[in-house]
């Protein structure tokens, strides 16, 4: 798990297991961004809503294919964001989730910001640096 905010952290696949363990780590939320079916032995997203409703944390499917960038999903992460609930995106590695974090803060934070940010959490997104600017406008 990686901390990108003080609300908001970024992870590679999780596992029904896990959600108790993150809830007595005061999660509020979980985001799949993972699509179902990547991988053989991925959980898929109901799997990780029930156990996430079980624990009392909202859970929602926003999934996202390696490389997409798709606006509607950016400003849905946004929104949920917009709660300042401690929030665990997550996705195979994590990178697509910080991918949509930065995306999702780049009208509000300048772009170096955003990438020192990802950097300090583990991902370079230095190849984003034009993107985030051209959003700031």
């Amino acid at each position: 798990m990686h901390k990108v905010e003080e609300k908001f952290y970024v992870a590679g696949q999780i596992f029904p297991k896990d959600i108790k363990n993150f809830k007595e780590q005061g999660f509020q939320t979980v985001i799949c961004n993972r699509p179902n079916g990547e991988e053989e032995d991925q959980p898929i997203y109901s799997e990780i809503k029930k156990a996430c409703d079980e624990n009392d944390i909202k859970c929602f499917f926003i999934p996202i294919s390696p490389g997409e960038l798709d606006p509607g999903k950016v400003f849905e992460l946004n929104s949920i964001m917009q709660e300042e609930k401690k929030t665990l995106a997550y996705c195979r590695t994590g990178n697509r989730s910080v991918t949509q974090w930065a995306l999702a803060n780049a009208k509000d934070l300048d772009a170096e910001t955003i990438l020192i940010k990802c950097k300090n959490a583990g991902f370079n997104l230095n190849n984003l640096k034009d993107v985030l600017l051209a959003i700031k406008g």
